[in-house]
């Protein structure tokens, strides 16, 4: 838990630092951090995304704690959905799948993703952040978590 708790006070951290290097004008801490709620075979693992605004995108970086144990080789594919977990769109409105290998750490597994849209566009507006497995390993849910 102290591992969590150090990666997502790293976390916080690299956030604040990408916003100054990013040369936002903005200088309050306009990021957005929620907890990934596990779905289905992963219940009991954790993890969370930061977002942050970067001009007319956002910046996503992802912890999880584990996944689907019968994953040899972790794919994550990343969706955001117009809708809440329980009751969203049938197609994602931005599918992040350009890469979908994640990196592994002391803790789980680390990836970021982009979306091209700024940050305002997404967070009060209805949208929920899907990682699933992919096609070949049967598209399971892993988490998900509206985005605030």
């Amino acid at each position: 838990m102290k591992d969590l708790t150090r990666m997502c006070w790293l976390a916080s951290a690299v956030a604040v630092v990408m916003m100054g290097c990013a040369g936002y004008e903005n200088r309050k801490a306009d990021f957005v951090q929620i907890d990934l709620k596990p779905v289905g075979h992963n219940a009991g693992e954790i993890g969370y995304v930061t977002m942050v605004p970067r001009g007319n995108a956002t910046d996503l970086s992802f912890h999880v704690s584990g996944v689907y144990r019968s994953l040899h080789q972790v794919r994550l594919y990343t969706y955001i959905y117009k809708g809440s977990c329980t009751s969203r769109a049938a197609q994602p409105a931005y599918s992040l799948n350009d890469i979908v290998m994640v990196n592994r750490s002391s803790t789980g597994w680390d990836f970021s993703r982009t979306v091209p849209t700024p940050i305002g566009t997404l967070s009060g507006h209805g949208y929920s952040v899907v990682l699933s497995t992919g096609p070949e390993e049967g598209s399971i849910e892993q988490f998900c978590a509206e985005i605030p």
